[in-house]
């Protein structure tokens, strides 16, 4: 799917209408095609991860095997600010209610340290956390990739082991906040470009050049070549690269011991929680593994 006709690009630009560096929001439900739009972009030259990153901020596992290029800083801060005290991706009840209480001076002082020429960040969280973001963000473009609601309830099956019901749950959530931002906050719905999971992996080429014209950057044929070879890999390529990933994740799966007492220690999860997600890894990872090519 093309993106909106519709989208007044010609004041998107990336230094914005100030003349000050644009800052580049993804949004989107998990398993729908973020990560894909978010290297793009910093192929493209927008810093998508925290200052002074090492170059292997962006690392891939078995379930997303060119990385996820997240910000951990902001995955952190929209966890405490949502209440999210255990695995998976679905927020808890009352979402809603710790965001309200949640202290904004810890987000202004986050856009703050991280805000410096062309930047952004990517992490599902922020479709239900923008709110808090929205106040102190300074010529914002925001990027929406959508993806078939059944396609990620399905994903999010296979990858996670939750029920398809649950997951459908989840992905509503998700989707009606999102229809909630476009219509409350006109500085969201006239500043985006709205992409497809379909679209960007079956023409990556077209994504990009798309992304490069909504934030006005130079993007060479070469560098269209790269991102589409780079980004997005036909399926059998990216199953052995899993696979790799898998038998690494195995080897070295000790290391989810210090994870789980890090996370113990800082009450960051509940420890129920923790064995659950730390044990659904090690099955999922052992699974990916040994799957016959």
């Amino acid at each position: 799917m093309e993106p909106e006709a519709s989208l007044k690009r010609s004041c998107l630009v990336a230094h914005g209408e100030s003349g000050r560096m644009a800052t580049v929001v993804v949004l989107g439900m998990h398993r729908s095609g973020t990560s894909a739009v978010a290297a793009m972009l910093t192929y493209m030259g927008v810093r998508m991860g925290p200052r002074n990153a090492r170059p292997d901020w962006i690392g891939g596992n078995w379930s997303n095997p060119l990385g996820h290029y997240e910000n951990i800083e902001f995955v952190r801060l929209c966890e405490k600010a949502l209440g999210v005290t255990g695995s998976g991706v679905r927020p808890p009840d009352a979402w809603e209610q710790n965001l309200e209480k949640f202290d904004r001076g810890e987000v202004q002082r986050l856009i703050g340290s991280s805000a410096d020429g062309l930047w952004g960040w990517k992490t599902p969280w922020t479709v239900l956390t923008l709110p808090l973001f929205l106040p102190y963000l300074r010529d914002a473009r925001f990027v929406i990739v959508e993806r078939d609601p059944a396609e990620v309830a399905d994903s999010l099956h296979r990858r996670d082991r939750v029920p398809i019901e649950d997951a459908l749950k989840t992905v509503a959530i998700y989707a009606e906040q999102l229809r909630s931002l476009l219509e409350r906050y006109p500085e969201v719905r006239e500043h985006a470009i709205r992409l497809t999971y379909e679209y960007v992996t079956a023409n990556p080429k077209g994504a990009a050049s798309d992304l490069a014209a909504f934030l006005s950057l130079p993007v060479s044929p070469e560098m269209l070549e790269r991102i589409a070879h780079d980004l997005v890999l036909d399926p059998p390529r990216l199953k052995r690269i899993a696979k790799r990933l898998a038998f690494w994740e195995l080897a070295t799966f000790p290391k989810w011991i210090g994870w789980l007492v890090r996370q113990y220690v800082g009450q960051r999860y509940r420890p129920r929680s923790i064995v659950a997600e730390v044990w659904n890894e090690l099955v999922s990872t052992f699974q990916t593994a040994t799957r016959p090519d």
